[in-house]
């Protein structure tokens, strides 16, 4: 599992999931990525056609990313790399 930055993440290279929750998702999306909350994405990998790219993990944490690239991992044999997306800090 190596780190890649976000704006590496050409969807023409990998096929870019985002497994923050809607929430997060929605107060800073991402325009070139799936959203599947990770409580989703075991659900997910089963209904979801094989993918020929590589496929870039976003999470909010390492944590997270590492849950989801053991999930994703027991379903592909591509390379998963991550990128970390820094919480969106609530309006005053």
């Amino acid at each position: 599992m190596k780190q890649l930055a976000f704006e590496c993440a050409d969807q023409s290279k990998y096929y870019v999931i985002d497994v923050r929750d809607f929430i997060s998702f929605n107060k800073a999306p991402s325009i070139v990525t799936k959203n599947i909350p990770l409580s989703y994405l075991p659900r997910e990998m089963r209904e979801e056609a094989r993918c020929s790219k590589d496929i870039v993990v976003i999470a909010d944490d390492l944590q997270t990313a590492r849950s989801a690239v053991r999930i994703i991992k027991k379903r592909y044999k591509n390379k998963v790399f991550y990128s970390i997306l820094p919480k969106a800090s609530p309006c005053l």
